[in-house]
């Protein structure tokens, strides 16, 4: 009896630590993800909720390299290279339209995925502040290449890395004087602004690439680059990770969670097992802590929008001067 009561006792220890550690306690999330209640099954429910994100996230990731794959033998892209410079209109598809049908589809409020057009004033303030303080990185680039390497290389990576997780710190402890707006309620009338400026990009592109083509990559790399890869990953990818993950950790005034961190991964997979030649896996490396400032600083304003603004303008000098590196 006495190691019946002992073991029982431990198992309820177990239990109760297990609860404490592993189930996440927060508010503002969704109705399908809700915080521990004291059931026999509560624990397996939100695991199961989890597992359930994981598998939208990674179902939407693999339609997009089928997709990708796809349009690219059928010669989709072909049409568009002439007339814009690069395949925009399949990268609006994937990148945009292929996780806004998600949204949909599950159920869910595209509020979630950071859609927003107010309090624009405090978005851009927080651009300029991060572009002041995570811009200057790219002086990296050519220090890399006088050390004779490349950000292709471990070495080249390990110093970007270095750099990108330096400035994210340096712009979480400078930040803190940036209040967060109350939530936005999203209107269709927002969702359309943001259609319109893909369509309003194409137009522009358009009418520029006969003109300019470097203008045309300059727009390009503004709002098909920085808006549509920061939809998909801190709009679509971390805004669902959130919304059963949770944010318990808080870091200068900014909640966060799994999802910040899972997105910035997969962020940075992106980019080595989607090149034409070869895995380059040191890319992901620097563009994974990229990514970590990116979603930190989505997480920091609210939205996608700022991330954004600042993910194109960081590969101006790219464009200008040599290769796009992002």
């Amino acid at each position: 009896m006495a190691l019946r009561r002992r073991q029982r006792k431990f198992l309820l220890s177990t239990a109760w630590l297990f609860k404490e550690l592993y189930v996440i306690k927060y508010n503002d999330i969704h109705d399908d993800c809700r915080p521990y209640q004291p059931t026999a099954f509560a624990n397996y429910e939100i695991a199961m909720k989890r597992f359930s994100a994981l598998v939208d996230v990674i179902l939407v990731l693999a339609l997009f390299l089928g997709l990708r794959l796809f349009l690219k033998n059928v010669g989709f892209g072909d049409w568009q290279e002439p007339i814009f410079g690069r395949a925009l209109v399949s990268s609006s598809l994937l990148f945009f339209v292929l996780p806004l049908i998600f949204v949909i589809i599950r159920g869910r409020d595209v509020k979630f995925s950071g859609l927003a057009i107010s309090y624009l004033r405090y978005h851009s303030r927080v651009t300029i502040r991060a572009a002041a303080i995570v811009a200057p990185v790219t002086i990296l680039f050519p220090v890399i290449d006088m050390l004779g390497t490349n950000p292709m290389e471990w070495l080249g990576a390990s110093i970007l890395t270095v750099g990108f997780l330096g400035a994210g710190f340096l712009f979480a402890a400078n930040s803190t004087s940036f209040t967060k707006p109350p939530s936005e309620d999203l209107s269709s009338t927002g969702l359309l602004v943001h259609i319109a400026l893909l369509v309003a990009g194409l137009i522009i592109i358009f009418q520029l690439h006969p003109l300019s083509q470097l203008a045309a990559r300059i727009v390009g790399v503004l709002i098909f680059v920085g808006f549509l890869e920061e939809f998909f990953f801190r709009g679509y990818v971390q805004s669902r990770l959130n919304d059963c993950f949770g944010k318990p950790f808080r870091f200068q005034q900014v909640e966060f969670g799994a999802g910040m961190f899972l997105a910035a991964a997969m962020f940075g997979l992106f980019h080595p097992i989607t090149v034409a030649n070869g895995t380059p896996w040191a890319w992901g490396l620097w563009t994974a802590a990229f990514g970590l400032v990116m979603g930190y600083l989505r997480e920091k304003t609210g939205t996608f929008v700022a991330p954004a603004i600042l993910h194109g303008v960081m590969w101006i000098p790219g464009v200008l001067f040599g290769p796009s590196a992002g």
